[in-house]
């Protein structure tokens, strides 16, 4: 039955390290659909792109993600709002706004949402530990997955900081693979300077991209771009699967894509 429960091995996560970098994935999957759906010129085509879509919303359902669901919608408000499908852009807050109301009358259509709503009181546990170590940490950082290599060492420093009582709130104490925030996480695993540096890179190329819609060079593809970055920042406000070898570089891929007119925006 579908009941998609709160532990890991209940959660579908395929190939991937864990259910929420799926869910991430799978919403770069959806963008791709919308934006074939947005260059479709035949019925066959918009109903293949639908389906793929509808499709992979099941997978998402599956996946047990609740900060994905936001940032879905998210995404699709960028890309809609960028191709300027006016009419398109009221139905899909329309939907958004009618999603919202749903699940507040009927919160079990979410399982997980139903069982813990969103709770940050684990996450802030996190959070606390991720500040002492870039604290102790924060020019250089320690690599990816850093908080995950060092948090065992940060067990005492954290009950001598914020008590025993806080530790021992959750089974899982500290312990988790990465901040769960992009806030933090980057100072932890780039420190203060590799965060600039990706920050700059992360700039550059998104400078690139808006000139893609102000110069009307191609919109359709900015929307693309423009909608796989916002469902990232959306979910790695409370999460960070983005730090993993098939997310990560495949949002990056997509960002740098902009080049493919690198010579009509030497002429911007």
């Amino acid at each position: 039955f579908l009941d998609i429960q709160n532990k890991p091995q209940y959660r579908v996560h395929t190939f991937y390290f864990n259910a929420n970098y799926y869910a991430l994935m799978i919403l770069f999957v959806e963008c791709m659909c919308i934006y074939k759906f947005f260059l479709a010129t035949t019925l066959k085509e918009h109903v293949y792109y639908t389906l793929a879509g509808v499709a992979n919303l099941f997978a998402l359902f599956l996946t047990g993600g609740r900060v994905a669901w936001v940032g879905l919608a998210v995404g699709v408000v960028v890309m809609v709002f960028v191709n300027r499908w006016w009419k398109t852009l009221i139905a899909v807050l329309g939907a958004a706004g009618g999603a919202v109301g749903l699940l507040a009358l009927k919160p079990g259509l979410i399982p997980r949402l139903a069982q813990r709503g969103f709770k940050l009181e684990r996450r802030r546990q996190i959070w606390q530990a991720a500040w002492l170590m870039i604290k102790d940490h924060g020019l250089f950082g320690g690599g990816p997955f850093a908080y995950y290599n060092w948090y065992e060492g940060y067990k005492d420093l954290y009950i001598a900081t914020y008590g025993l009582k806080s530790y021992k709130k959750y089974k899982l104490g500290i312990s988790a693979p990465h901040a769960h925030t992009m806030f933090l996480e980057p100072f932890i695993s780039f420190g203060v300077i590799g965060t600039l540096l990706i920050v700059t890179y992360i700039a550059m190329e998104t400078s690139k991209v808006l000139k893609l819609i102000t110069k009307n060079i191609d919109y359709t593809l900015a929307s693309l771009i423009l909608g796989c970055c916002a469902v990232t920042l959306s979910f790695c406000i409370l999460d960070f699967p983005i730090l993993w070898h098939q997310t990560g570089p495949f949002l990056f891929l997509m960002l740098g894509s902009a080049d493919m007119y690198k010579k009509e925006l030497k002429k911007c």
